[in-house]
């Protein structure tokens, strides 16, 4: 489910500078690791828990929420919550 992300029908520029750092980032195999976002104490990709829902942690969003894929009714679903609801899922 990955694609090329566009504005309209035109593949959306990137400026080299963010390219390079990518770039720098990415280990030998061209792969790029996810970074705990400041402040948060969580890192995108960490298995963790919103009020008995299971789900996996994506990151920071705006105004101090934190995105979240919960898995609802047998589907998962990208939510934004207030910081600090999420606990970790052992």
């Amino acid at each position: 489910m990955f694609g090329l992300i566009k504005n309209g029908e035109t593949p959306a520029r990137c400026p080299n500078s963010e390219i390079g750092a990518l770039l720098a980032r990415a280990d030998r195999d061209g792969v790029v690791r996810l970074m705990r976002p400041p402040g948060s104490r969580f890192a995108p990709g960490d298995r963790v828990s919103v009020r008995g829902f299971d789900g996996i942690y994506l990151g920071m969003g705006a105004h101090d929420r934190e995105r979240v894929l919960l898995t609802i009714l047998g589907a998962q679903r990208p939510v934004e919550i207030a910081a600090g609801l999420i606990a970790a899922r052992g």
